[in-house]
C-alpha cells in the first residue's frame, strides 16, 4: 500500500503515505481512473491502473 501512495503522491496526487488504503487513497485512485482510465471509476485500484501509472511515471 505504501508503495502505491508513493507512487501517486510523486505523480502529484494529493494521497499521503498511511499505509493503508484510506479516503485520501481512494480518492486519489479515483481522481487517477477519471483521467486516466474513464470506463471503470470505482476508487479499486487494480493492475490495469498499476500499469498505467507505472508506464506515465516512466515517461517523466
Amino acid at each position: 500500500m505504501k508503495a502505491l501512495q508513493t507512487a501517486l503522491a510523486a505523480y502529484g496526487y494529493a494521497c499521503p503515505v498511511t499505509g493503508s488504503y484510506d479516503l485520501r487513497t481512494f480518492a486519489a485512485a479515483s481522481a487517477f481512473q477519471r483521467h486516466f482510465r474513464q470506463s471503470r471509476v470505482d476508487g479499486v485500484w487494480d493492475e490495469d491502473c498499476a500499469a498505467r501509472l507505472g508506464w506515465l511515471a516512466a515517461q517523466v
